[in-house]
């Protein structure tokens, strides 16, 4: 039998594409979600904002910093995956879906 395909089936553009945009969007929303973490966990180490009285004593920069980098390095990969992404939906159907922001101008398919 032929080897395993570890590259995925190819499928049809009007299949391929829902999917994609389904992935668009669950990546959309972990972003979100990362996002929402990273402006908590700076709130909390804002020196303008007073913990409440029986808060737990905020992070120190450093301690934020540690918190922070994992998160802001998802959201750079959830970036970077939602560029090829929106890169794969614009070859599928140019006329449809814009190249992503920044993206090089597609050569024209053969």
């Amino acid at each position: 039998p032929p080897p395993p395909n570890h590259q995925q089936q190819a499928l049809p553009p009007d299949q391929e594409i829902p999917q994609i945009l389904r992935h668009l969007q669950h990546l959309g929303e972990i972003r979100a979600q990362t996002q929402a973490q990273i402006n908590q966990i700076k709130e909390q180490v804002m020196p303008s904002v007073e913990p409440p009285p029986g808060a737990p004593p905020r992070p120190s920069p450093a301690e934020a910093l540690a918190i922070l980098q994992p998160l802001v390095n998802r959201v750079q990969q959830i970036d970077g995956a939602l560029a090829q992404a929106q890169m794969r939906l614009h070859q599928l159907a140019p006329q449809h879906f814009p190249p992503p922001p920044g993206a090089p101008p597609l050569p024209p398919m053969q």
